[in-house]
């Protein structure tokens, strides 16, 4: 037979998830294409951080290059943080900020481990390069990270496609003629 400090501490935790389950659950916003986009320029900004971090440790220094690379594309990486602002209410709320530190922290922390040789260090300084060197940054930015991030990490659904968007195709950046653009 149960004692009383049984039986009480039982009550208490069925009184807790009661309450738990009649409390509004937030529900996290699904991702709009846009805010897909952006997550994919982010997830792609944060592989090259982190490579040019680890490359480090391996004597390949891409940091100058890095910094070129988010000198260069300074607005749209700027836009980029905007548009993920808004998706998770970062701006109006602590709760958004804090759940953006954390999507960002996943994002850095997904690349942690990477491959960190010689050999991908220099493709990877050859990436930064054909960024720094293009005449058009913008779409060599998007080209680049749609090739090198297909499907970005998001963290909940993807919003129901409402009449007349695009698919996913649709979406992908255009490659002028004359782009050296690698997949």
């Amino acid at each position: 037979m149960a004692g009383p400090l049984f039986r009480r501490a039982g009550r208490i935790a069925a009184s807790m998830a009661a309450v738990m389950l009649a409390a509004p659950v937030a529900a996290a916003p699904c991702w709009a294409p846009a805010a897909i986009g952006a997550a994919r320029v982010q997830q792609f900004e944060i592989m090259l951080m982190s490579v040019s971090l680890r490359c480090r440790l391996v004597g390949v220094d891409l940091a100058g290059p890095f910094e070129r690379f988010r000198e260069a594309h300074k607005a749209r990486l700027e836009s980029v943080l905007g548009v993920l602002e808004e998706h998770y209410g970062a701006r109006s709320s602590r709760e958004g900020k804090r759940d953006l530190d954390h999507f960002v922290i996943q994002l850095a922390n997904g690349f942690g481990g990477g491959r960190s040789d010689a050999a991908s260090c220099q493709g990877f300084g050859a990436v930064l390069a054909e960024l720094n060197a293009t005449e058009h940054p913008a779409e060599a930015l998007e080209t680049f990270a749609f090739a090198m991030v297909r499907d970005p990490f998001i963290d909940g659904p993807r919003c129901p496609p409402e009449a007349g968007e695009k698919g996913l195709a649709d979406q992908m950046p255009r490659r002028s003629a004359g782009s050296t653009a690698r997949r």
